[in-house]
């Protein structure tokens, strides 16, 4: 295999095959974002652009955890733990940030009702649901070289999840939509999802202070 310049595959380890599966991640989300936002505006779905917004925030994410190993490519040994226990802090911030976005697009939908195309929001979701079902399920497991790394990749996958539950959640307001012309539904499963899924940081921002401090 070929190894990037400064990788240190002769010593501590080689993060080759890290940065390749943060880099097809990066590209993918870009490519998933302008389709997503496509199906917002098409549909005229808050859900659907949030959920675009969100995929925008992954991206930067897994630019995030790309940079994490880069730097560690060009580091001691010793500051592992604290620069993944940074790059995965930052990486919550972003999910924060997203599920803010989320919350409030919702909300002014609730005050100010829309009619949606619901067979467009089912088209859209349901490709960025099975898009990041791939992600979570092929790209993202595998043998992690160290617990430091498996924290990395738990920080962006948690992104991928929130990106799969949401599309989801688009997925079944459309039907909702659909069959009975409840529109306020896509805004309310979408602050349930983006609330859920902060609660299930806090555990992981518990982890990544560990690994910080090399515990």
């Amino acid at each position: 295999m070929t190894h990037y310049k400064g990788c240190n595959a002769g010593g501590r380890g080689c993060f080759c095959g890290e940065i390749r599966r943060y880099c097809r991640v990066l590209l993918w989300y870009l490519g998933l974002f302008v389709t997503e936002l496509l199906g917002g505006l098409v549909s005229g779905s808050i859900a659907l652009r949030s959920e675009a917004v969100h995929v925008l925030s992954d991206a930067f994410s897994s630019l995030v955890s790309l940079a994490v190993v880069i730097a560690l490519c060009h580091s001691e040994s010793d500051n592992e733990g604290k620069i993944r226990g940074v790059g995965g802090i930052v990486s919550v911030v972003l999910l924060w940030a997203a599920s803010y976005e989320i919350c409030r697009e919702s909300i002014w939908q609730l005050r100010h009702p829309t009619y949606l195309t619901a067979w467009v929001m089912f088209l859209f979701a349901a490709v960025g649901a099975g898009f990041n079902f791939f992600l979570h399920t092929r790209v993202m497991v595998h043998d992690h070289n160290s617990r430091s790394e498996e924290i990395t990749n738990k920080f962006l996958d948690l992104h991928i999840l929130l990106d799969m539950y949401q599309a989801i959640a688009v997925v079944v307001a459309s039907v909702v939509i659909f069959a009975t012309g409840w529109h306020q539904v896509d805004p309310i499963l979408s602050i349930f999802v983006a609330a859920w899924m902060v609660l299930r940081t806090f555990p992981l921002v518990r982890q990544g202070f560990a690994v910080y401090r090399g515990q």
